[in-house]
C-alpha cells in the first residue's frame, strides 16, 4: 500500500525509514525519515490526519490546549451517520480554535496564560504496527496564529535546566498522556484500556514492542528536545526513541556534554533566526543547511530580488545567539517607537499583510507605542536571564540600531519594516495551507525533499553560522583574499560602505560561508547516501559513515 504525504509525497504507509523491520532504528539520518518526520510535524499544524488513516494509522488523538479528542471520540467505526458527523464536526471545531484571532479570543487567551498551569500544548497522537512492533507517533505543534501562543517562548526563566516555557508545555503534554487512549492497540494486546502514560512505562522494560517517533517544527521542536530528555532520564531506552525537529531552538541552561547522544536530529536552515535562539543549548544531533544564493532565490522567491530583503537578512545573520537577537530585536522596537504617528499608522496598515499580525495590529499608532516601548523593556529584561544579570551593551545596541536606520532611511520606514518580518519569517516556514496544492514550497520543504545531502552535521548550531561574505548573504568565490579584502574592495566598487559587524563575540565558524562545504576543518558530512538524481551525481559519504544511515534506492523513496 502506498499513500503519498501532501508535502513530500513520501509513502506515509512504510515505517521502515524509521525503525528497521525488527525494529532497529538505523544509524544516522536518512531523507525518507526526515520526510516521513516533516509529514508529521506538518500534521500538528493541519490536523489533517485523513492521509495517515488511509496509510493504516489509528488510534488518534488531538490534543489543543485543554481539549483533547481521543478513544471512540475519534477512532473506530462510527455507530450511525449522526456520529461520524459529530466527529468531523469536533475535529474542525478543535482546529478552529487554534487558528481563532479575533479580540475576544485573544484577550481570554492572554487572561488564561497568565496562569503558568493553563494549557498551552498542541499536539497529534497516531500509532501503527509495524511488523513485530508497534509505533506510536507524536506531533508537536509549534507557535501558531494566535499571538498569546507566543507567551511560552517568552517564558525564559530557567526551570531544571531548560527554558521555562518549554519545559512548562512539555509538562502539559506529560500530564495529558494518562488521557491519550490508543483503544484498537488495547483490543489487539488483550487489554481493556491502554492510554499513552502505560506505552511509556512499557517502553522502560527492555522487551517492550513499542517505538516512539516523535516530531515538532519551531516551539514544538523546543518541546519534543525536552520531552524526550525526560523519557530518557526516566529509563526509557534512546534506541527506542526516534525524534525529528524543524527550526529548533535551543532549550538547555548550558550545554551537555552527552547532548549529541540524545535520539534527535534536528534540521535548521542557517538562514532562519529561530535555531539561534531559546537558551544556550540544543539536545540532539544538529543538520545545518547553508543555502547560496541561487538556492536562496529558490527558497524567498520574489523577496530575494530586493535589495532591503537582502540586507536586512545579511544582518540577521550575524546574530550568533539568544542574547544578540535580543538585542537586535531591542534595536528594532527602539526604532519603530519613535517614529511619528502617520508613519506608524502606515507600517501597522502594511503589517496587516503578514498572517501573524492581520488581527491585532489594528490599534492606533499611539496605542502602539506604549505597546513597543513595554515589549523592548521585555526583551531587556530577558536578556539579563539568559546573560546571567549583564546589561545590554550599549555599543552593540547603539550600532544595530543605527543600521537598522540606515536602511529605514534609505528604502522608507514601511519598506525596511515588512522586510524586516518577512527575513524573519519566510527563512523559518515549514508549513502552509497551499503547500499540498504543489504552488507553495516552504523552506523547511525545500530542505527536506531536494537538498539533505547538502546538510553539514555539528553537535550545536550556536556560534558555527556562517558569515556572509557581502550584502545579501550570496557567497563569495573561493581566492586567497582574505574576508575582509573582500568586502573592502566590494564596498569601494559600489560605492557603499561595508555592512558593520556589530555583535561582540569572536566568532567561531566552524563552516565558513565563503569556502565549499568539504574540507573544513571539524566539519562532518551527513551520514547520507542517495538515490541517484538525473543530472546529479549521488552524493559522496564519507569511509567512516555507517552503511545503516542510507536510504536505499528504491520505489518507496520519492525523487524530489
Amino acid at each position: 500500500m502506498t499513500v503519498p504525504g501532501p508535502a513530500t509525497q513520501i509513502n506515509l504507509a512504510d515505517c521502515s525509514p524509521l525503525f528497521g523491520p525488527e525494529g532497529i532504528k538505523p544509524a544516522g539520518l536518512s531523507r525518507s525519515a526526515a520526510c516521513l518526520s516533516l509529514e508529521m510535524a506538518v500534521t500538528s499544524y493541519s490536523m489533517n490526519i485523513d492521509p495517515w488513516r488511509d496509510a493504516g494509522w489509528r488510534d488518534f488523538s488531538i490534543l489543543a490546549d485543554n481539549d483533547l479528542l481521543t478513544g471512540s471520540a475519534l477512532n473506530g467505526p462510527a455507530a450511525s451517520p449522526l456520529e461520524e458527523l459529530s466527529r468531523g464536526v469536533r475535529q474542525k471545531l478543535t482546529h478552529m480554535r487554534l487558528t481563532m484571532r479575533d479580540p475576544v479570543t485573544q484577550y481570554l487567551g492572554f487572561k488564561r496564560q497568565q496562569d503558568e498551569n493553563a494549557g498551552a500544548c498542541k499536539a497529534v497522537v497516531m500509532a501503527r504496527p509495524c511488523g513485530t512492533y508497534i509505533v506510536i507517533g507524536i506531533g508537536f505543534k509549534g507557535t501558531g496564529k494566535r499571538l498569546f501562543d507566543w507567551i511560552p517562548n517568552l517564558r525564559i526563566t530557567p526551570s531544571d535546566g531548560y527554558h521555562g516555557g518549554f519545559a512548562q508545555v512539555a509538562g502539559q503534554f506529560a500530564e495529558a498522556c494518562g488521557r491519550i487512549e490508543f483503544p484498537e492497540t488495547a483490543r489487539e494486546l488483550g487489554l481493556s484500556r491502554l492510554t499513552l502514560s502505560e506505552i511509556l512505562a512499557y517502553m522502560r522494560i527492555p522487551s517492550s514492542p513499542f517505538r516512539l517517533w516523535i516530531c515538532g517544527h519551531s516551539q514544538g521542536a523546543a518541546v519534543e528536545q525536552v520531552f524526550i530528555d525526560r523519557l530518557v532520564q526516566s529509563g526509557i531506552a534512546a534506541q527506542n526513541v526516534s525524534g525529528f525537529g524543524f527550526a529548533s531552538p535551543s532549550v538547555t541552561v548550558e550545554h551537555r556534554r552527552n547532548a549529541r547522544q540524545l535520539p534527535m536530529n534536528h534540521i535548521l536552515n542557517a538562514d532562519d533566526l529561530i535555531p539561534r535562539v531559546g537558551f544556550t543549548g540544543h539536545l540532539g544531533q544538529c543538520w545545518l543547511f547553508v543555502p547560496d544564493g541561487r538556492e536562496r532565490a529558490e527558497l524567498y522567491g520574489s523577496e530575494w530580488n530586493s535589495p532591503c530583503f537582502r540586507e536586512v537578512l545579511d544582518v540577521y545573520r550575524q546574530a550568533e545567539d539568544t542574547d544578540d537577537v535580543l538585542v537586535m530585536g531591542m534595536a528594532a522596537l527602539d526604532l519603530i517607537g519613535v517614529q511619528s504617528s502617520d508613519t506608524l499608522y502606515r507600517v501597522l496598515s502594511a503589517a496587516e499583510q503578514v498572517p501573524l499580525l492581520s488581527d491585532w495590529l489594528k490599534p492606533a499608532a499611539d496605542i502602539t507605542v506604549p505597546v513597543i516601548n513595554g515589549l523592548a523593556g521585555q526583551l531587556r529584561e530577558q536578556y539579563r536571564t539568559v546573560t546571567g544579570g549583564r546589561e545590554v551593551p550599549g555599543e552593540q545596541l547603539a550600532a544595530c540600531r543605527a543600521r537598522f536606520g540606515d536602511m529605514a532611511a534609505r528604502y522608507g520606514m514601511t519598506n525596511w519594516a515588512m522586510a524586516a518580518l518577512r527575513a524573519a519569517a519566510l527563512p523559518h516556514r515549514m508549513y502552509s495551507a497551499d503547500m499540498g496544492k504543489g504552488t507553495i514550497r516552504t523552506a523547511y520543504q525545500y530542505i527536506v525533499t531536494g537538498h539533505t545531502d547538502e546538510l553539514i552535521g555539528t553537535a550545536d548550531p550556536v556560534g558555527v553560522y556562517p558569515r556572509p561574505a557581502e550584502p545579501g548573504g550570496q557567497r563569495a568565490e573561493q581566492t586567497e583574499k582574505t574576508e575582509k579584502t573582500e568586502k573592502t574592495e566590494k564596498a569601494a566598487a559600489s560605492g557603499k560602505a561595508p555592512s558593520p559587524v556589530f555583535f561582540r563575540k569572536v566568532y567561531r565558524p566552524v563552516f565558513p560561508g565563503q569556502m565549499p562545504r568539504t574540507g573544513d576543518a571539524g566539519e562532518t558530512k551527513i551520514r547520507l547516501t542517495l538515490p541517484e538524481r538525473p543530472g546529479r551525481a549521488a552524493s559522496a559519504r564519507p569511509a567512516s559513515a555507517s552503511p545503516a544511515g542510507r536510504d536505499e534506492p528504491d520505489e518507496r523513496s520519492p525523487k524530489p
